[in-house]
């Protein structure tokens, strides 16, 4: 019993909002069907033109990637050489370096042990 209240319910509510409709138009059935073509028309075009800026983005993506991975190389090949630059410059100084702290280290030992007495 409840489905046919239902149906009834539905059936009447879709008979009465299309009889509203008829009378609520502004425009004659033609003019709308037109005025309709020409909005899913617009709409394709419109959908058209995002499908092409999408595919636009997405090359420019893999381009993208593309050209940062070839710098990230470069960037990474240059950073060793630096790095390896920087460690034979520093490495007459680094002996050196290690000379006066294990220098510090016996002064400071040898200041603590006096500082004992």
């Amino acid at each position: 019993m409840k489905g046919k209240s239902y149906i009834k319910g539905f059936l009447t509510g879709a008979f009465f909002s299309g009889l509203i409709t008829l009378f609520l138009t502004p425009n004659s059935g033609k003019e709308t069907r037109l005025k309709l073509r020409d909005t899913a028309e617009s709409f394709i075009d419109q959908l058209s033109e995002v499908q092409s800026h999408l595919l636009q983005i997405q090359k420019d993506i893999a381009s993208a990637t593309i050209e940062s991975k070839e710098t990230i190389r470069t960037f990474m090949s240059d950073l060793e050489t630096i790095i390896a630059n920087w460690k034979k410059d520093i490495s007459p100084h680094q002996v050196q370096l290690q000379k006066e702290i294990a220098s510090l280290e016996e002064t400071i030992e040898k200041i603590e042990a006096s500082l004992r007495k």
